[in-house]
């Protein structure tokens, strides 16, 4: 179990990925350590959900919570309270219910991996605040309803599978586009509008119940390289 200081610290940077922590986080881990800048416990097995108090470390940019076996609704503080994130890793946990609640301030976020959950429904428009969005990867859940027809104003480049396991940034971005949205329950057609993500090269739909014809806006996706959702559409 992870033991943080009784009294508040001025700690900048956590990093204990890796190792063989169980339990659940602290509850209070927000206020002892709130000038916290980057968070990384990924691959370990903590459990249960993230403490609300999480909300309070208002100065966090980076979190990393991937492969452990945190579960719950995602908190509102999170959402609310950590206005600085950037970047935002979850993937391969177990988190389910609604996940881009209309409340969401995290208008500096880039990067985001919901994949390898348990969430459910529809995707909701909670991410139009997050204006600087550029990595986007909830594949491997339980999304229902369609693709969202706003997908194509936040979401410009990066790309994760769920087998290989990579961050890109820096001009490697210019190389590496992508959008992920695959293995979940997604109906209806293809959104017009992801014709115009132009920089886009890997482009994963598969596994869904999508159906009706490929958008003609998609002759303007030149760049793309890779197209495993063809086989996956009803026709």
């Amino acid at each position: 179990m992870l033991q943080l200081p009784i009294s508040k610290h001025n700690l900048l940077h956590l990093d204990i990925s890796n190792n063989g922590f169980i339990g659940k986080l602290p509850q209070d881990m927000g206020i002892v350590i709130p000038k916290l800048e980057s968070l990384d416990i990924s691959e370990n097995s903590f459990d249960k959900g993230i403490p609300s108090s999480i909300g309070e470390m208002k100065e966090l940019v980076f979190m990393d919570l991937s492969r452990n076996k945190l579960s719950g609704n995602l908190s509102g503080p999170l959402f609310t309270g950590c206005f600085s994130l950037w970047f935002l890793d979850l993937f391969d946990n177990n988190f389910y219910g609604k996940h881009f609640p209309k409340y969401m301030n995290l208008t500096r976020l880039e990067s985001l991996y919901l994949n390898n959950n348990r969430f459910s429904g529809k995707i909701d428009d909670g991410l139009l605040t997050s204006t600087r969005l550029e990595v986007l990867d909830i594949s491997s859940n339980m999304l229902t309803d369609q693709v969202p027809h706003w997908i194509d104003q936040r979401v410009k480049v990066g790309f994760v599978t769920k087998n290989r396991y990579e961050i890109y940034s820096g001009s490697n971005l210019d190389y590496m586009a992508g959008l992920d949205l695959s293995s979940n329950a997604l109906t209806g057609e293809i959104p017009s509008e992801i014709g115009e993500l132009q920089e886009i090269r890997v482009l994963n739909l598969s596994r869904n119940s999508l159906s009706g014809s490929i958008p003609e806006s998609f002759s303007n996706l030149k760049m793309i390289e890779f197209r495993p959702f063809l086989q996956q559409l009803k026709w």
